[in-house]
């Protein structure tokens, strides 16, 4: 939310956040709803995954 929105993230909230990221790394089910989130919304939440939006249908 803090990249999207512009919205001020400490710095402690941030290294807890990117921690946590690499400890529990997105697993393929939430890369697949990324996905499909994205062909809803148009964009896709990059921390997750890359999405590929040529293939929404």
């Amino acid at each position: 939310m803090s990249k999207q929105y512009n919205l001020r993230m400490s710095r402690q909230d941030r290294q807890l956040f990117e921690a946590w990221n690499r400890t529990y790394p997105p697993q393929a089910w939430e890369r697949q709803r990324n996905q499909q989130v994205a062909c809803v919304m148009g964009r896709g939440n990059e921390f997750v995954g890359p999405v590929n939006l040529k293939t929404c249908g």
